[in-house]
């Protein structure tokens, strides 16, 4: 079974405001461990074809967006807000064009190729090109990758 992560924005907490075009953290993922040993997922496969095991973390996000004007770039990163972006991710993340107060969904999808992740923090943060705006739902998934289940 996949090792699957999630958290979204506490309902207390909405909506989530993006208070200028800085970068921002909207969520933050719970360390965890991915570093699975090879083989792990092997119980459906016969010798001599094991299963390679992990082939890294999958991340995925989706948010509700309304702003005033411009477009959002969403980007995992590790740790925090000055961390690396994530291997797999487009180092300019990823982009979606909103239109002046109307609420859009914004999906961020990467691959962590990075096998030995111990306590490995995520987090996604977004940015306005231009204004202000607000989040009315934000959620982020992390799961293991393997070539077979």
């Amino acid at each position: 079974m996949p090792n699957q992560h999630a958290v979204s924005i506490p309902l207390a907490s909405l909506p989530f405001s993006i208070p200028s075009t800085a970068e921002i953290v909207i969520l933050t993922m719970t360390p965890f461990s991915e570093n699975q040993p090879p083989g792990a997922f092997s119980q459906a496969l016969a010798a001599p074809s094991p299963n390679p095991g992990p082939q890294g973390v999958v991340l995925d996000a989706n948010l509700n967006v309304t702003a005033t004007t411009g477009t959002i770039t969403l980007r995992f990163r590790y740790t925090g807000l000055t961390g690396g972006i994530v291997v797999g991710t487009p180092t300019t993340g990823y982009i979606t064009t909103t239109t002046t107060a109307v609420a859009v969904t914004a999906p961020a999808f990467g691959i962590d190729p990075t096998l030995v992740e111990l306590n490995a923090v995520y987090v996604l943060t977004a940015q306005l090109s231009a204004g202000t705006g607000s989040v009315s739902y934000a959620m982020m998934t992390a799961q293991d990758a393997t070539s077979f289940e």
